[in-house]
């Protein structure tokens, strides 16, 4: 199957954020168009009841990752018809979400649980197509490239677009899943509102993540089975272990004052961290994890590296904890750490650089294959991996952010 040729998505996204401007620096004038009439705005229908919707989407339905926590099958099609109806309103009027107002008027009688999706005062929720494009536009790109694609959508499709899916909330971990999933779904009505002229051009894309858990599952699930099975088994004797009063003690001073020694062979000075990555510029920006941002830089003694910058007050200890436990870790499987720098409030972590990328470009790029023994080889490779950590003869060192998508590439992208 081939990909649908791909228009200029965001020539026409910037178009339309220049077009609503206005609307998003004067919003009373949109609060006065959608607050006129006592139908819904969207122009949809009520979600239909258990005995009357479409008995094949009922069959097909999935319930977005666990979004949708109505127990009726029939409310995910309502939920498609949904935010089908938010595209088309987008594309119209700039803004992404409903008011509490007129989006009652659109869910009368349906207790699914996406009347989640609110316009509100701050975060995502506030945001305009043009803030989307705007400030989460790495996300849109992401979801553009990986989720394109036509009706006969094959399941290698899915699987990437899933995966992708998955990747935005890992970016936009907030500390609460509600802010987390209110960006996800506005990245994916600013995206689908560029679409909103063709319902067969959506429809597979709503199939498609609203089974997200059982596709990327199923892509990765047998192996990845199987490795935890083997894992636990193989760890449950260390399960008890834990650090000893001495270096839990010392942990929870470090982390206290954030004033502990680090070694000297691992320090780095914050002039080599940004002449390093080029001051942080965007063009050397790899990814985000949950603790923070990581750049691609080179020192200078010419070493490669992949530079972690600590972002979150509340991921402080993640730097602590690292500089720690893993300054002294070799394994050929583990990416090392190979400096650090602790300047006032900044906290970077140096690591080697894994010049070919990371695996889940190999295992959903168009452009790159990977048979099958090489998935077998990577999948033990990642277990040795694991294995190693957690029989650590220093003590057993838990990563605690292990999921069952990214485990194949856990080693070689950073989280």
């Amino acid at each position: 199957m081939k990909l649908r040729h791909r228009r200029s998505f965001f020539a026409s996204t910037v178009l339309l954020a220049i077009v609503f401007l206005h609307i998003s620096d004067n919003p009373d004038s949109v609060s006065a168009q959608e607050s006129d009439g006592s139908s819904c705005i969207l122009d949809i229908q009520p979600p239909a009841d258990d005995t009357s919707c479409d008995g094949d989407r009922r069959r097909q339905a999935g319930n977005w990752g666990g979004f949708i926590d109505g127990g009726d099958d029939c409310c995910t099609p309502a939920f498609d018809d949904y935010l089908f109806g938010l595209a088309r309103w987008a594309s119209q009027s700039g803004q992404v979400f409903l008011n509490s107002t007129d989006q009652s008027r659109c869910l009368t009688g349906t207790s699914c649980g996406f009347d989640k999706l609110t316009r509100g005062a701050s975060g995502c929720s506030s945001f305009t197509v043009a803030d989307v494009a705007y400030k989460l536009k790495p996300q849109l790109e992401s979801l553009d490239q990986g989720c394109n694609f036509t009706e006969d959508a094959s399941s290698q499709h899915c699987s990437r677009c899933s995966a992708k899916w998955e990747e935005i909330r890992a970016s936009l971990d907030h500390g609460s899943s509600s802010e987390t999933e209110l960006c996800r779904f506005a990245v994916l009505v600013t995206l689908t509102s560029n679409w909103a002229g063709s319902r067969d051009q959506v429809q597979p894309l709503y199939g498609c993540l609203s089974q997200e858990i059982l596709i990327v599952s199923l892509s990765v699930g047998g192996v990845a089975a199987i490795l935890v099975l083997l894992l636990w088994i193989m760890s449950r004797r260390k399960s008890q272990q834990t650090r000893s009063p001495a270096e839990s003690g010392s942990l929870r001073t470090a982390q206290k004052n954030l004033n502990f020694k680090q070694p000297n062979n691992l320090k780095i000075s914050i002039k080599e961290i940004y002449s390093a990555t080029n001051h942080l510029t965007e063009s050397n920006f790899i990814g985000q994890g949950i603790a923070g941002k990581v750049y691609k830089g080179k020192l200078s003694d010419g070493q490669a590296v992949a530079v972690k910058h600590i972002v979150s007050d509340g991921h402080v200890e993640t730097f602590v904890r690292e500089v720690t436990s893993l300054s002294h870790v070799k394994h050929p499987n583990l990416v090392a750490l190979t400096g650090c720098c602790k300047h006032e409030d900044e906290y970077f972590l140096v690591y080697e650089l894994c010049e070919n990328g990371n695996l889940s470009e190999w295992l959903y790029s168009k452009e790159r294959t990977l048979s099958w023994l090489q998935r077998i080889e990577i999948a033990i490779d990642c277990a040795r991996g694991l294995w190693f950590l957690h029989t650590y003869p220093g003590g057993c060192i838990v990563h605690r952010d292990i999921k069952a998508c990214p485990l194949f590439f856990f080693f070689l992208a950073l989280q």
